[in-house]
């Protein structure tokens, strides 16, 4: 629209300059009019020139926001994949977590991700899931966040009930995900981290980055905490993004921390170091923590 409409309306602007002048000056030899007058009638023409041309730019800008308007519709009028049940309760806490004989399929997929897996989990303990990279830990702990439809409900169980028992809203308030792919907006590091701060949260801001080991960074980053990190957190290493997604997830005083690879970026003292820490709050808070990793830190 834009390359049609642009150079058309410019076309037509410089065409009636042209036609102007020739028959201003044709009009000027045969003394029916006066140079004068033609310099005014050309003056009077340019100002229709800008407004011809804003209105090509205006039919090109229209199109781009019909456009706009149907993508932002599309994901408005998207209906969710996992819908709840009719009668599906508010999760209240989490007191275990069971998969029994657990498999797993992606949607749209025949190859099996999980095979057979029994674990239980009990609140106020810590768990770490440590395998290859591809064996499917991610997977396994998205299970708890309801990403993706569960082939068999009543294999997977919360406080013994099958998780579509529950809301996924109500569990997932009561989960803090620290993901591989860490989402850091373009505001301030304080307001990353106090993005999922609720009411309820009895943790101060200072107390999650110390938890987060987080506290040394701030001496090396100009502006602190009111340093604006930018999209995806570009103005951050690859470690101090994950500490911030750690001091988020810490700040919010969950039930439930699931750690996808948080030491992935890390040394191996500051891996360390993130995990005690870690293992403090589960004996402060009575937290449940899920650490996935493919590396031996968490053995250590």
């Amino acid at each position: 629209m834009q390359s049609t409409f642009g150079p058309t309306f410019r076309f037509c602007t410089n065409i009636s300059q042209l036609v102007a002048y020739g028959y201003g000056a044709y009009l000027i030899i045969n003394q029916q009019m006066t140079v004068g007058d033609l310099i005014s009638f050309s003056l009077l023409l340019a100002q229709f020139s800008g407004p011809m041309m804003q209105l090509g730019n205006q039919v090109a800008q229209f199109a781009q926001s019909a456009i706009c308007v149907e993508r932002v519709m599309e994901v408005l009028n998207a209906k969710p994949e996992i819908i709840d049940k009719d009668d599906a309760k508010d999760l209240e806490k989490f007191e275990t977590i069971e998969f029994k004989d657990y498999h797993f399929t992606y949607p749209g997929d025949d190859i099996e991700i999980l095979k057979g897996i029994d674990l239980t989990i009990k609140t106020g303990k810590s768990v770490g899931i440590v395998g290859k990279t591809g064996s499917g830990k991610s997977t396994l702990v998205k299970q708890l966040l309801r990403r993706y439809p569960i082939n068999d409900t009543n294999k997977m169980l919360i406080n013994e009930e099958p998780i579509d028992y529950y809301t996924k809203e109500s569990i997932r308030k009561m989960v803090a995900y620290v993901p591989q792919e860490h989402e850091l907006f373009a505001r301030s590091i304080e307001d990353n981290i106090l993005m999922g701060k609720g009411e309820d949260s009895n943790i101060d801001l200072n107390y999650a980055i110390k938890m987060a080991d987080f506290e040394k960074d701030l001496d090396f980053i100009e502006n602190g905490l009111s340093t604006i990190v930018g999209e995806y957190g570009v103005t951050l290493s690859g470690g101090q993004k994950q500490r911030v997604a750690s001091a988020r997830a810490i700040v919010t005083e969950p039930s439930l921390i699931l750690a996808d690879e948080p030491t992935g970026a890390l040394d191996y003292k500051t891996s360390k170091d993130i995990l005690e820490l870690l293992e403090k709050i589960n004996e402060k808070y009575k937290t449940t923590i899920i650490v996935v990793t493919h590396n031996d830190a968490i053995k250590n």
